[in-house]
Parts: structure tokens; sequence; C-alpha cells
């Protein structure tokens, strides 16, 4: 497995950006969320915080599903892997970080409910690799996230025509005052794969208020006449699948450290 994601990133990009990272999504019934929380700050977020300081992930969050359907799920968490040998032992390290958690707690009831809840409302775990990366210099973080999925036949193709006109399109204009944004992201879904999902990559979107989203900030937008249309249309020719907005609600720093919304 590990040689064919290898050569799966060298078709996609060479991007110094690169990385590897974990979605799972989730479904919580409307009167376990408050719950669902706590499991996830009590118990869970204490193993991502060892695991930062071991070095073992570079990041954790938990994000709800603004709006949209209740058919869909309505939570899902983020683990930031890194490179591709942190990945081929994610499993096996994280693993024991969360038994080292569950033998140190107390509180064995709500290790009980964290670990069953945690499995009970899983939809789908996706592991992708992010080729393209712009962020805002200036920015001291974010609230809300936007995700357009989609599903493309070529997603080195795709990747390309991303990074190369979206891509540096938002980090000049992010730099520059012009576009309200915090980072834009695109990545491609590597495992599992196949032709039985509806989206295969995505891009992400991060800003500091629903307003920056959805009106720049009351600002106007810059010129887009400098992006290639035409090439990124080729590259998706159904167009997005879905986008989907989302607010983080728990995450840690850089150094593991617990931050609430």
């Amino acid at each position: 497995m590990k040689y064919f994601i290898t050569a799966m990133m060298i078709a996609l990009t060479s991007s110094v950006s690169a990385q590897f990272y974990i979605y799972g999504y989730v479904q919580v019934p409307e009167d376990k969320i408050q719950e669902y929380i706590e499991n996830e700050e009590e118990y869970f977020s204490q193993a991502a915080k060892i695991a930062i300081e071991q070095g073992v992930i570079e990041g954790w969050a938990i994000l709800s599903r603004y709006q949209g359907l209740d058919s869909e799920p309505n939570f899902y968490w983020y683990v930031g892997i890194g490179d591709i040998d942190k990945l081929n032992d994610f499993n096996n390290d994280f693993g024991e970080i969360i038994n080292q958690v569950s033998q140190k707690s107390g509180a064995s009831s709500l290790i009980s409910r964290a670990l069953n809840d945690h499995s009970k409302y899983q939809t789908f775990i996706g592991t992708y690799f992010r080729g393209g990366l712009a962020t805002n210099n200036k920015s001291d973080g974010w609230k809300y996230i936007r995700h357009n999925y989609a599903k493309v036949p070529d997603t080195g193709a795709w990747m390309n025509a991303q990074t190369e006109n979206w891509g540096k399109f938002i980090d000049k204009n992010m730099n520059n005052g012009k576009v309200n944004q915090e980072l834009w992201a695109a990545s491609v879904r590597i495992i599992p794969q196949g032709n039985g999902y509806n989206w295969n990559v995505l891009t992400v979107d991060a800003f500091k208020s629903l307003k920056d989203m959805l009106a720049n900030g009351g600002e106007d937008y810059p010129d887009m006449s400098s992006i290639n249309f035409e090439e990124i249309n080729s590259t998706m020719p159904n167009g997005w699948h879905k986008t989907v907005m989302w607010e983080r609600v728990l995450w840690t720093d850089s150094e593991g450290n617990l931050m609430k919304r």
C-alpha cells in the first residue's frame, strides 16, 4: 500500500505543501450532540495532545456542519498526519496512545461511551493527500470552512489546474488584502479508491466569519480574468458535486493544547 500511495503522490504533484490527513464523517442524533462533544473534549483530545507532543500527528479538530441536509453527516473529525512514513505508522502509534489514555483515566464509563459512540456514529472515513495549499500570512485563525467536493476522471490533472490557477490567485489576493480568506487547499482522496463514491477530490476554504465566506467581508471581489477557468473546468467535466459549510468546534494548537469555539 505504501508504494501505491508513493506512486500516486508523484503522479499528483511535487508541492512542498503536500501532506496526508484523515477525515472521519459522523452522524450524531440531535439529542446526543452535547454528549458527543463531551466525548471528544474529555477523551479524544487528550490522545491528540499526546500524539502531537510525540510527533505522531500534526493536528486534530472536530467540526460541525453549518445547515444542510439532516440525512448527511453533521460532524467530522480531522487528524493531520504529515508525511508518508507517519501515515504508514499511524494506526499502530495512535492506537498505542489511545490505550495509554484509557489506562490512565479513572472515568471508565466515559471511555466506554466515547469509544462506543465514536464507532456507532461513524459513516465514512477517508485518507487524503493535500497537494496544494495557500495561506494568509497574517492570519490569526479561522472559524468557518467550506468544502467543495467533485468527482474527476484525472486527479493529477485536476490538482495541477487547481494549484496553477485558483491556488495562485487566492494566495496573491489573500495576502494583498483583496480576499477576506485565511486558507485554501486542494486534496485528493487516496483511500478508499474506486467508482463507488460520489467524489474523489475536494477544495477547502477557511474564513473568520460567515460574512467573509459569503460576501468577502462586504468588499468587492478582485478581478478574476487571470484565472484559466477553461483549464480548471476541463478537469472536472461534471462540475462540483456539492458544497458544504462547517464550523470549527474543538481543535488543537501546534503544541496540542485544546481550543474551543
